[in-house]
């Protein structure tokens, strides 16, 4: 029992909040560059060319799920800003996106999602989905110990009762002076047994030390 509420408090301690869903942020960026003009399109500065706005670029990285994380959700998004109010097309988002993606020196999901001018990706964490089913049956566990000792108490007193009052142990019949339950037939605790053997044994001794003072007198 302590052992299980020890490795659960471990636990909780090393995964964090029980709460759902949980979203634990793990990466924030938003940058902005300039944007100039090129003959094959946009480009992301440093370019000698003609400036024509700026790109923002947005990376956001977190895990969601319950106690473990299960899922990493990553977004990536470029806003782009022209000062002739002309909308980017597919193809220069993905040429900027790719330009930003080499700046930023990581090979990553993000990095993929740079390469098609942004989008979002969802990742399976396999891991998590074990980590949980363990801490579930774990806290099923530390339940089942704690109702197991509630019903060895809750038990034993009911013993300790009825042997007081003279029942059976197992049924709660009136025994007889002697052998096992008439209802149940459930043998009688040894230690009543012992006692009963005392108490007839210093009854007989009585008796006996009765008789031999009669006699003498």
């Amino acid at each position: 029992m302590m052992v299980l509420l020890a490795l659960l408090f471990a636990d909780w301690k090393y995964s964090g909040d029980v709460n759902f869903p949980k979203r634990k942020q793990l990466a924030y960026v938003m940058e902005s560059y300039s944007v100039f003009q090129s003959p094959g399109g946009l480009v992301v500065e440093p370019n000698d060319g003609t400036r024509l706005g700026t790109v923002t670029m947005s990376i956001v990285v977190a895990d969601y799920g319950w106690w473990a994380s299960v899922e990493r959700f990553t977004l990536v998004r470029l806003d782009v800003s022209r000062e002739d109010g002309m909308p980017a097309t597919a193809g220069e988002l993905a040429s900027m996106g790719s330009r930003l993606a080499v700046m930023r020196g990581a090979d990553d999901v993000a990095a993929v999602l740079l390469g098609k001018g942004g989008g979002t990706n969802t990742e399976r964490l396999p891991w998590g989905y074990v980590h949980n089913v363990a801490a579930i049956l774990l806290v099923f566990g530390v339940l089942w110990c704690a109702a197991g000792m509630v019903r060895s108490r809750f038990v034993g007193v009911r013993a300790r009762n009825r042997e007081r009052d003279g029942l059976c142990v197992a049924c709660g019949y009136p025994l007889q002076p002697s052998g096992p339950c008439p209802e149940c037939g459930s043998e009688r605790p040894l230690r009543e047994e012992l006692m009963n053997v005392v108490c007839s044994r210093v009854a007989e001794n009585t008796k006996c030390k009765k008789d031999e003072i009669g006699t003498a007198s």
